[in-house]
């Protein structure tokens, strides 16, 4: 029997994500089964989403209770099978937050494991730098971008709406839960969708950079905004690596 867990609604008002094109043999050794790659043009996706989310409470409650945070969400494209079918969706190895709310429920309420983070973000006239740490893991990142109006040049997405509908058909994410090879699902609801891309002027994010040399290069970055949604929860997977 899966666990209760309350549906959350709120509005995504700021989502920079971040693409990066890697080497398919080298990351599918960190994917636990059943998940497997979804790749395009023979390379593998993953990269961080940078999250800003308010108004956040179960569906029905006020939205004056509703709390708000800055987010961090390592993610890899995969799809596994189901009812005869694949799914596409994104594997999501860990969950940061600046919210002590979302570190302290997270497992019991929500289910979904957040580890505590310091997030400084600094937005004006389309410029967005956001840097972001933890000193549980030593997780960094440090990004530097401006909206723009075309998708990054070589990219393995043709436009900015086929990088906007990868990410769009990607509404399962799964995470790993408090019980060791267990993996839970949360879909997310969206009542708009509209993603513009984003120009880099820099970035530093160690866990790419930790990659031996040409495994993963920077491919693409998109910006969401004020975007109405509610994530629920799907159910667990038993998975091994």
């Amino acid at each position: 029997m899966f666990p209760i867990f309350p549906s959350i609604e709120g509005i995504c008002e700021r989502r920079v994500i971040i693409n990066f094109r890697v080497d398919p043999e080298f990351i599918n050794k960190q994917l636990p089964a059943p998940f497997k790659l979804l790749t395009v043009k023979d390379y593998a996706i993953a990269g961080i989403c940078l999250i800003r989310l308010k108004e956040m409470r179960p569906i029905g409650f006020p939205k004056q209770l509703g709390f708000s945070s800055e987010n961090a969400a390592p993610r890899i494209a995969v799809q596994w099978a189901e009812n005869g079918a694949f799914v596409s969706g994104a594997y999501i190895p860990k969950r940061y937050s600046s919210s002590s709310v979302n570190s302290s429920i997270s497992g019991a309420f929500f289910p979904a494991l957040f580890e505590h983070a310091y997030f400084e973000c600094d937005e004006s006239d389309a410029h967005y730098k956001i840097l972001a740490s933890s000193k549980i893991d030593g997780f960094e990142l440090e990004v530097d971008a401006h909206q723009t109006t075309q998708l990054e040049p070589g990219s393995v997405f043709d436009s900015t709406e086929q990088a906007s509908d990868f990410i769009k058909d990607a509404v399962i994410g799964y995470s790993p839960a408090q019980q060791k090879g267990r993996f839970n699902g949360i879909q997310l609801k969206t009542y708009s969708w509209k993603a513009e891309p984003l120009k880099l002027n820099s970035l530093s994010y160690n866990v790419m950079e930790a990659f031996p040399e040409g495994k993963a290069t920077f491919d693409s970055a998109l910006l969401m905004r004020n975007i109405k949604h509610e994530w629920h929860y799907v159910g667990t997977k038993r998975c091994n690596y």
